[in-house]
């Protein structure tokens, strides 16, 4: 019986794939950078160039 099991349905496989990539860690990365530039902006046309570059 574990033969016929293990021919149809294979042996377990315990791979556990990444949940967020690396591309997707940077590019959060780069926009929390961008965000934190906007919110460090002191004058307002710092701020409208800053919001700008974050959209």
């Amino acid at each position: 019986m574990n033969s016929t099991c293990q021919e149809v349905l294979g042996s377990k496989s315990y791979t556990q794939t990444d949940w967020i990539s690396a591309e997707t860690l940077l590019t959060v990365k780069e926009k929390l950078e961008k965000k934190v530039s906007e919110n460090n902006s002191r004058t307002r046309a710092a701020k409208v160039k800053a919001q700008e570059q974050f959209t």
